[in-house]
């Protein structure tokens, strides 16, 4: 009677584990997905800005105050890419992770 009571305790406990496994891999998963959705916003946003601004210069011609401002504002933006880029290798590291341990207390 011990030994059956037991058990179903422990399978209690495995179910609960294996459903907060299941929340957090959820939430790494949207994160994840969130983060490569605003990556892919930033790189297409400087792709358009960099068209823009070579349609101005085909256009009219920059003076070199405005150019040096384009530039500046490129490598910032390229400086974000880079960051954001890495922020999203964290988020699938931790994704990865809470695969990981759902496949641990995935109950068979």
């Amino acid at each position: 009677m011990n030994i059956k009571f037991n058990f179903k305790i422990l399978k209690i406990h495995a179910k609960i584990s294996f459903q907060q496994a299941s929340v957090q891999l959820m939430q790494a998963c949207n994160l994840y997905q969130e983060s490569v959705k605003k990556l892919n916003m930033l790189i297409l946003y400087e792709k358009e800005y960099r068209l823009s601004l070579q349609e101005n210069m085909i256009k009219y011609g920059l003076e070199i105050n405005v150019w040096h401002n384009y530039q500046v504002f490129l490598i910032c933006l390229n400086n974000l890419i880079f960051d954001y880029n890495k922020e999203v290798n964290n988020y699938k590291l931790q994704l990865n992770k809470a695969k990981n341990y759902w496949k641990k207390k995935k109950i068979n």
